[in-house]
């Protein structure tokens, strides 16, 4: 039978929250799970404090410097954390136990504005399968959009049918 853990937290986690999180331990994990006591963010709405919470977990490690699919948080953000470099990795989703998570102080630091929403635009980019592209707006000028990775290729696919069929045979 599954063992009941006690719930650390006080009140029901909401999107933005950063909590510490314990995951498995290293012992126990099969890569590439997140192991150890982390900090994570909040994504889910509607969680509960006896429930599940689905979190993007946070890491330390420099190599997220070059990470596309990771977000640094703000200097603000890191000192209410821990003082580190902090990253944020948007294609990590994961679903845990509230038991799992503990206070970071006595009030759950939160990730707000265009911070979160970088982040969040972040994860469901991923999650979606957009990827950015840049669309010409007018004579010199572009924008960036989003669109679905599919529709890309299947962009591609017909034009290089086209220009297979425009051009003149060789034989």
């Amino acid at each position: 039978m599954a063992t009941k853990y006690p719930i650390r937290i006080k009140a029901a986690p909401k999107v933005g929250n950063v909590y510490w999180c314990d995951f498995h331990p290293e012992a126990v994990i099969h890569i590439p799970e997140f192991w150890k006591k982390r900090p994570v963010l909040v994504v889910s709405r509607n969680a509960t404090l006896h429930g599940k919470v689905t979190v993007l977990p946070m890491t330390t490690d420099e190599n997220n410097a070059t990470n596309p699919n990771a977000i640094e948080l703000s200097a603000e953000m890191q000192g209410k954390i821990d003082r580190k470099r902090t990253w944020v990795i948007c294609d990590h989703l994961t679903t845990v136990a509230t038991s799992r998570l503990d206070n970071v102080s006595n009030t759950p630091p939160r990730l707000k504005g265009d911070e979160l929403t970088r982040i969040l635009e972040k994860a469901h980019s991923i999650l979606a399968g957009w990827i950015q592209a840049s669309v010409v707006t007018g004579i010199g000028a572009t924008t960036t959009v989003q669109i679905h990775a599919a529709t890309v290729t299947d962009t591609l696919e017909r034009t290089q049918e086209q220009s297979e069929k425009m051009s003149p045979d060789k034989g």
